[in-house]
């Protein structure tokens, strides 16, 4: 009797997951490479604190708050007389609870969901680009391991968690778990502003890949779309809730000036001018100059990438186009 050798599942094959987890470590090479150069410790927790982080911890701590800052009268017409946390989408300090139970640190936490979010990104995908070593499949990976301001990834801030969620939702959606998908874009839409974008882009991946003959589309529509819009409603409605103010969302972005911006002008701007460096930092300072030539660089790497990638990637165009945007 001749013995036959197992195989290995396809589950298993190294290709199936080797290629996102060595992205995942060079991305951390190369941030620890910068970090350490300019004389940061990248594997200190607090290192990866930066400006919104406590806004968003606080939303995690203490929920949704609202006040006249101190000094004034809270009045609509003035912006600066408010101060609060409502500014900030909840998910992500929602997400830190249990490890903060568990008796983690609010940062540690914060760093650990961001680490593991990033890493599951990177897993799911390299599954929706079908798992198969290409050039094209590389450089797309790369690009999403190197992203302009990757840093942020890895950071107390909710990108990571806001890319793993939007991706899981288009990976439901192309298994046709249609409540499932739903449920992932209600997920999303309470992580980032921007993230509110995954109800359009599922409609329109819906749109593009529906079979002709289907006459379900539009319900499964309806139930993606209507889930994932409920999550915005959701937010808006906690923040009214807690505050007793419904308008207590724009109430702090006009504090901080949030506007739209033109992502072509963006680009020129940071990759050619000094936009982006924070105002009133001292522009001789070696550490902001390498910041913001470091920003130029990878947004002109970012473009080559995407260039070379996008045959592979147009069906993702409506899932990154908004993080390009930020």
């Amino acid at each position: 009797m001749v013995e036959v050798a197992p195989t290995r599942t396809r589950a298993a094959s190294p290709h199936r997951w080797l290629p996102p987890v060595l992205a995942y470590l060079a991305g951390h090479v190369v941030l620890w490479l910068a970090a350490h150069r300019y004389g940061y410790d990248w594997f200190d927790p607090l290192s990866k604190a930066r400006w919104d982080t406590g806004h968003y911890i606080s939303v995690g701590r203490d929920g949704y708050l609202l006040r006249a800052c101190d000094g004034f009268t809270a009045v609509d017409d003035n912006p600066l007389s408010w101060c609060g946390n409502t500014g900030w989408f909840p998910l992500y300090g929602f997400t830190m609870r249990p490890l903060v139970a568990l008796g983690m640190g609010w940062v540690e936490a914060g760093v650990l969901v961001s680490e593991v979010s990033l890493l599951g990104a990177l897993v799911l995908l390299w599954h929706l680009l079908g798992a198969r070593a290409t050039l094209r499949t590389g450089l797309l990976l790369a690009l999403a391991a190197v992203f302009p301001g990757s840093v942020y990834f890895h950071a107390v801030f909710p990108m990571a968690l806001s890319v793993v969620l939007a991706l899981a939702t288009f990976a439901l959606l192309a298994r046709e778990r249609w409540l499932l998908a739903g449920l992932a874009g209600l997920a999303t839409a309470m992580t980032y502003p921007m993230a509110v974008a995954i109800a359009p882009a599922a409609l329109v991946y819906i749109l593009v890949t529906r079979r002709r003959d289907s006459r379900t589309w539009l319900a499964h529509a309806a139930l993606v779309c209507g889930l994932s819009t409920l999550g915005t409603l959701l937010v808006f409605t906690l923040m009214g809730l807690r505050t007793g103010r419904f308008d207590a969302y724009p109430r702090i972005q006009d504090k901080y000036g949030a506007a739209t911006h033109n992502p072509v002008v963006s680009y020129v701007q940071i990759a050619f001018g000094k936009q982006g460096i924070p105002q009133g930092a001292d522009t001789s300072s070696g550490l902001v100059r390498a910041l913001h030539a470091t920003v130029a660089g990878e947004l002109h790497l970012t473009f080559l990438l995407l260039v070379a990638a996008v045959p592979v990637a147009y069906f993702l165009g409506a899932l990154f186009l908004p993080k390009l945007v930020i």
